[in-house]
């Protein structure tokens, strides 16, 4: 969840906010339930053309966005948003996954052993980065990052196959369209879940 800085003409005493709430509070518990019993109600008439993993949270969840007066598909374009952006992270934060995007920038599909790929590696790496902890040492070390990095890059449009035990090959290859892999790939992801507040709406649930 990302805030925005408070001005310091708008920063107020925690005293003062505790007191507001407790003056408000049975508004906010009387919208709640009017949100609830109005979720209920309209839950079971909310048909998805395509389900991502929890189906029935992002049905209930399409429903609450639906009673709160956003667009239909809002909240499971969220829930999509959401999961981009974090499998966009985890490539980042990870110099394997760097490289991997940046051997299929090449154009080509890429086929061979965890041992090969991991010449491949160390060869566009610089020593400075080999040094670190998360560098993998050998190609079991490797095949195991990239099982974990599979399901953010499967987002970005790149898929990872292991062909395991029989040839023991790891095929990499580019994906036309990635947006109908990231619901596969949420199945390896956690769902992360933010809540966004715009004005009295959700902007993500």
């Amino acid at each position: 969840m990302e805030l925005k800085a408070i001005p310091e003409n708008k920063r107020r005493l925690e005293s003062d906010l505790v007191a507001q709430f407790e003056n408000d509070k049975p508004y906010i518990f009387g919208c709640l339930l009017d949100l609830l019993s109005d979720t209920l109600r309209l839950r079971n008439d909310i048909s998805l053309n395509a389900y991502p993993r929890m189906a029935d949270f992002a049905r209930t969840g399409e429903a609450v966005s639906r009673v709160l007066g956003r667009k239909h598909n809002s909240f499971v374009q969220s829930i999509k948003s959401i999961k981009s952006a974090s499998s966009e992270l985890i490539v980042e934060s990870s110099s394997v996954g760097v490289l991997i995007r940046s051997l299929m920038g090449e154009g080509n599909d890429w086929v061979g052993r965890a041992s090969d790929l991991l010449s491949w590696l160390n060869n566009k790496c610089d020593a400075d980065v080999m040094k670190r902890k998360d560098w993998p040492k050998d190609a079991t070390r490797l095949s195991s990052a990239l099982k974990r990095l599979a399901p953010s890059l499967r987002a970005e449009g790149i898929e990872i196959n292991f062909d395991m035990p029989s040839r023991r090959l790891i095929t990499i290859t580019s994906v036309q369209d990635s947006s109908v892999n990231s619901d596969t790939a949420s199945s390896q992801l956690a769902l992360d879940v933010a809540d966004d507040a715009h004005d009295t709406d959700f902007e993500h649930i």
